[in-house]
């Protein structure tokens, strides 16, 4: 499957760029060409970014399921319902979410294991008494 990365690009003069590319190739012509057209309405950088990451998205949806979108767009076809259903059930999930349903069996290294906390923890506190037994030891001194 080919693997579809929103990148950052920053220039010398503190610029910044995001490119659509496939893991280690070119940038994809169609991605860069809107992304450029955005450049020019005067979009912010982290929105431009946002678009090229959900641009991402329908690339390696499109990748998955061997869809030409240029070839189907000529005739003036789109996508089947199935199509889109199928897109907007992955537009529900993060990236990372769908990247860790691909790699079955690794487990996350932001998952801590609960009896790894309560290993680290202490002794529990001392009990404190509640307010009303307080008031009641303290009358009956």
């Amino acid at each position: 499957m080919t693997k579809f990365v929103a990148k950052r690009v920053r220039f010398q003069n503190g610029e910044r760029h995001s490119v659509l590319s496939r893991r280690g190739a070119l940038p994809v012509h169609e991605a860069t060409l809107y992304l450029a057209k955005c450049r020019k309405r005067g979009l912010a950088a982290n929105t431009i970014h946002s678009v090229c990451m959900a641009l991402a998205l329908l690339h390696r949806e499109l990748a998955k399921a061997n869809i030409d979108l240029l070839e189907r767009i000529r005739p003036g076809q789109f996508l089947t319902a199935p199509e889109l259903n199928r897109l907007a059930e992955a537009a529900q999930y993060g990236v990372d979410d769908s990247e860790h349903a691909e790699k079955e069996g690794q487990r996350s290294r932001k998952v801590i294991d609960i009896k790894r906390i309560r290993m680290r923890r202490g002794p529990a506190a001392v009990d404190v008494k509640a307010v009303s037994e307080a008031r009641r030891s303290a009358t009956d001194l």
